[in-house]
């Protein structure tokens, strides 16, 4: 099947639908054709009263099932299609930033009171905050685009990568409160 060869070159050359929208419309209309056509042939099949012998496949299920197995591939490829490629490492990117912020924390304790440490002290808060003020945008986009995937089931593990987005917003939303 075509359309099953070039979404799976898509996704190993790491392409999405983001990048190829016009294709990415066309691939889906195509699937829906197929989808419908799957259809109608199942309801044809399911009112001849017998089955001929030479509609089994050798590993015993019918051709109908074999098609409907291919489909289901070629649908799941769809749906990684659909999933922005470099996601993953987009929310890696926030949780290493977020975790390098969280290492620096121990700059918030303040234990002299010279104007000069007060001035050092002060300028190190402020660099965490403007860390934490450029990094939103990026957070607030991957846990949108994450909660998305996970609701389009575009992920083999959608309970983990929920986890994670989950974890991401807390960790963001501890530091911004300590860091204020």
């Amino acid at each position: 099947m075509e359309l099953d060869r070039q979404l799976t070159s898509y996704l190993t050359d790491r392409v999405d639908a983001f990048q190829m929208p016009q294709e990415a419309q066309k691939i889906q209309a195509e699937i829906a054709a197929h989808e419908s056509t799957l259809e109608e042939l199942k309801r044809s099949v399911q009112s001849l009263t017998q089955t001929a012998s030479e509609c089994r496949s050798p590993r015993g299920g019918t051709q109908l099932d074999a098609l409907q197995r291919k489909f289901r591939e070629v649908s799941t490829k769809l749906q990684l299609f659909q999933k922005p490629a470099n996601f993953e490492q987009r929310m890696l990117d926030c949780k290493r930033v977020l975790d390098s912020v969280k290492a620096e924390l121990h700059v918030l304790d303040v234990k002299y009171t010279d104007p000069d440490v007060i001035q050092s002290h002060l300028d190190k808060c402020m660099k965490l905050y403007k860390t934490l003020s450029e990094v939103k945008l990026e957070v607030e986009t991957v846990i949108k685009t994450g909660r998305q995937i996970v609701q389009k089931q575009q992920t083999d593990n959608p309970k983990g990568m929920d986890e994670q987005l989950t974890s991401l917003k807390f960790l963001y939303n501890d530091l911004g409160s300590q860091v204020r």
